[in-house]
């Protein structure tokens, strides 16, 4: 009722949630049952501009140079040894439009697929010189279709012609067809008519494939699983009998000519209509395998005819569609040696088809599977190694990707039913629009293609309670150019999504932490922004990061190096917070929390009497960027860390309480009362927090972020630290401000303002904050935290506005779909694309189902 009625005050403001969206479709309508809130596009819509990379300006680089020159000399230094740096700002990733919804489960290695059916951005294979992270595309992965009637047989692979092709005889999709793509994490649609269409007497029908991945909410096992299975829907809807046949090719290996030592080969499965293709990396074992499901041998009624070919050479794919599917329907059964390199020069392919015949106006339905298999992880030259989590089930030994094949062909009815179950009350609910709810499991991809890697064993050190770690332990990177794992100040915006969809996993994370907390790492480096030195962790501090893949997560945490982190003020407050909106998220697990306690304890005590030099009872920040936003400095008492340092007393003080630690409940009662009084002359009268009390040019700028910590407190159902009505107050300026007129910056001269997220800085008089490159830039994932607060506070419309403008952003203006950057102007130029905060967007499903889970 609560949320019926703050949906309706918003509606009374002029907000809608069921206004109608562009429609990226181009018409087809299959028989196949897609979610109406998946996001369409038509296969030929035109691609947006490429965006660039963003640069600090001329007047934002001066200060730059000293870090850019040490960052150009701690890249060549790392680089000399043979390995590769956490980030290089130098070389940044090019905008690419073509992503879609990966393949595979979360954790387990991924294989990216284009939003019009290309297999690309592979990461399945995990070896000894670090991440293997490739966006080449392999031309012959895909599917290749073929129909035949009385009077004409005719085919095309189901793609766009790459650039990149040779083939001669192999029709591609031509613009004549008529296609869309519909993508709704885990599963997307691919729809075609006719598309082997040879002239206007073919007989038309519609074939769908629908790609299913077992990402499950709170399923621990499926989840972790390396495979996808595709379900291919053709409905006849001429007046004649067609055949049709489907064949599904799988080069084996990722055009990694660098990795490849030898020894890849395919074998048939006799007992199945399977390929299984070897793939050693390095010496790591590793495979692939594709299925098929049908029949194998003549014709049976009601069931497709399968065939396979295990070894084909790639420079060879004309013949093997010309001479074989085209013409006979099926493969030749090829046989392979038993070792070796892969046929050809460009190497071998394995295949697999069926065909089926369907009457006038009926319907009929083929599956297709394709698994991995690289159980087995090693971090920069470290001896240790790590085995991922479906391991559990399927072994060691990399050989089991046909077992997954198979499974997946088995299981897809099964996956499809528990992914609606998850996924069902949250399109069904009238008080969403249609686009947040496309957007908010859209983003979701980054848990399966954001690096993560979901581990049996790892951690700080092994732990002594073997029940504890039963879920494993997970890692995922901060982003695809910023290769650092479980990056702590982000993932304070992003871990939503795991407490809210794997619970377990994100309390293995906040472990993972608290364990490193305790201890310390005196290792020296130089400090790259400041020049100086110091050690890689101190103890009772909270890391930056566990580690990155160029050395040993958790061996080696704080692979960033920028900043001391170990004096950065938001990291332990943030983990405090986050231990208490954990255990809300355990079911109150009191437990987990007294479990937490010595470690919330330790931090606090170091921020106390290491950031408090007034004794005041509030924290400081000091003259160079020590939190988040770390190159946007804040100097004294700033409106963001002194809110997290509010917000964090307050739950300290909570815990306390439900712990029974009287003696310590008073003292953080009495710290929290001192500390909001110095807070509160942070206060402007024109409705904010001033950024910052340093009284410098940008001192009263307008922070977006600014009630960070009061979001968490809000999220936490517990009190608020700040006075009543101000958050909101502060809110609505952010939304006038940082929202509305950031939007007119994105489009001066248009009847109104386009929604593009909000910016982080704004000044009083509705400029831009230039005073840093970070504080002109739109955060996509603190755009989502900001919307989340706005929701909690009753603002339905404003907060929907906020989150709209990534929607916007990412998926109509910019094209940054399934690889959304942390960063963006009113332009689109960007920073960092493929990010981690981003899966933020979850605390907005979080304050609309607060109410349930408080």
């Amino acid at each position: 009722l609560k949320l019926q009625f703050l949906y309706f005050i918003g509606t009374m403001s002029g907000y809608n949630p069921q206004h109608d969206e562009k429609d990226g479709s181009c018409g087809l309508r299959p028989s196949v049952a897609i979610p109406s809130a998946a996001w369409v596009r038509n296969f030929w819509a035109n691609p947006p501009r490429r965006k660039k990379p963003l640069k600090p300006t001329a007047c934002q680089t001066i200060p730059l140079m000293p870090l850019g020159f040490r960052m150009w000399r701690h890249i060549r230094s790392v680089r000399g040894t043979g390995k590769d740096v956490f980030m290089d700002p130098f070389n940044d990733w090019q905008h690419d439009t073509t992503h879609g919804v990966p393949l595979g489960g979360i954790g387990c290695g991924a294989m990216g697929r284009g939003w019009r059916g290309e297999f690309r951005r592979y990461s399945t294979g995990k070896v000894p010189s670090g991440l293997v992270y490739i966006t080449d595309d392999t031309p012959h992965t895909g599917f290749t279709i073929c129909a035949s009637s009385a009077d004409e047989t005719s085919g095309c692979m189901l793609l766009p012609k790459p650039s990149n092709s040779q083939t001669k005889n192999v029709r591609y999709l031509s613009a004549d067809t008529k296609a869309q793509s519909h993508q709704l994490y885990p599963r997307a649609w691919h729809v075609y008519d006719t598309p082997t269409k040879m002239s206007t007497t073919s007989p038309q029908y519609l074939a769908t494939c629908e790609q299913i991945s077992p990402v499950i909410a709170n399923n621990y096992k499926d989840s972790s699983l390396p495979t996808s299975a595709f379900e291919w829907t053709i409905e006849n809807l001429s007046d004649q009998e067609i055949e049709v046949s489907i064949m599904f090719t799988v080069h084996n290996g990722t055009t990694l000519s660098q990795q490849l030592k030898g020894g890849e080969h395919t074998a048939p499965v006799s007992e199945a209509a399977c390929v299984h293709m070897a793939h050693p990396i390095e010496g790591h074992p590793g495979s692939y395998a594709l299925a098929a499901e049908g029949v194998v041998g003549e014709y049976t009624t009601g069931a497709p005819q399968v065939s396979t070919c295990a070894e084909w050479p790639a420079e060879s794919f004309d013949t093997l569609y010309s001479e074989f599917l085209a013409r006979k329907g099926k493969l030749p059964r090829k046989q392979t040696r038993q070792s070796g390199p892969s046929l050809g020069s460009k190497g071998g392919l394995g295949a697999v088809a069926a065909r089926v015949k369907i009457p006038p106006k009926k319907t009929a339905k083929m599956c297709f599977s394709l698994s991995w298999d690289f159980p087995i992880v090693n971090f920069g030259a470290s001896p240790r190694s790590y085995h991922l989590k479906y391991t559990e089930w399927y072994g060691r030994d990399g050989k089991a990707s046909v077992a997954l094949a198979l499974l997946a062909l088995r299981e897809r009815g099964t996956w499809r039913d528990k992914i609606a179950s998850w996924q069902q009350p949250v399109l069904d609910n009238p008080a969403t629009p249609e686009w947040y709810k496309a957007l908010l499991f859209n983003e979701t991809y980054f848990l399966t293609s954001g690096g993560s890697l979901w581990t049996v064993d790892g951690g700080i050190h092994p732990s002594k309670d073997p029940a504890k770690d039963h879920v494993g332990h997970w890692l995922y990177l901060e982003g695809m150019e910023y290769r650092m794992h479980n990056t702590y100040d982000v993932h304070f915006y992003a871990s939503f999504a795991l407490a809210m969809l794997f619970p377990l996993l994100e309390k293995s994370v906040t472990r993972d932490i608290a364990d490193c907390v305790l201890l310390e790492w005196t290792d020296t480096r130089t400090f790259l922004h400041s020049g100086t030195t110091g050690i890689r962790k101190a103890q009772h501090c909270v890391p930056h990061d566990v580690g990155g893949p160029t050395e040993e997560p958790w061996g080696k945490p704080n692979i960033y190096n920028i900043h001391d982190t170990s004096r950065w003020k938001d990291l332990p407050l943030k983990f405090v917070l986050m231990v208490y909106r954990d255990y809300i998220a355990l079911g109150k697990d009191l437990e987990f929390l007294a479990s937490m306690y010595e470690a919330i304890k330790k931090v606090l005590h170091v921020c106390r009497n290491s950031f408090d030099p007034e004794g005041c009872g509030m924290i400081q920040n000091e003259p160079w960027p020590d939190q988040t936003y770390d190159a946007w400095e804040a100097k004294g008492v700033t409106a963001y860390c002194g809110g997290l340092w509010l917000a964090a007393l307050r739950v300290a003080e909570q815990a306390a309480l439900l712990l029974k630690k009287n003696d310590d409940h008073e003292e953080f009662k009495k710290c929290l009362v001192r500390a909001q009084s110095v807070y509160s002359e942070l206060w402007n009268p024109k409705g904010y927090y001033n950024y910052d009390s340093s009284k410098t040019s940008h001192s009263n700028s307008i922070m977006a972020d600014q009630c960070c910590g009061e979001w968490y407190i809000k999220a936490c159902g517990l009190p608020s630290v700040l006075p009543d009505g101000q958050a909101k107050t502060a809110l609505k300026t952010v939304y006038t401000y940082n929202v509305k007129k950031f939007g007119w910056k994105a489009h001066q001269g248009d009847k109104g303002p386009k929604l593009r997220g909000a910016v982080n800085g704004m000044r009083p008089d509705g400029a831009l904050d230039t005073s840093s490159m970070q504080s002109m830039e739109c955060w996509t994932g603190t755009t989502f935290a900001v919307a989340s607060h706005m929701l909690m506070e009753g603002l339905t419309g404003e907060g929907f506005d906020t989150a709209k403008g990534i929607y916007e952003g990412a998926y109509n203006m910019f094209g940054f779909w399934f690889s959304t950057p942390e960063a963006w102007l009113c332009d689109g130029s960007f920073r960092s694309l493929g990010y981690m905060r981003p899966l933020s967007v979850w605390s907005v499903q979080w304050g609309i189902s607060l109410h349930e889970r408080l």
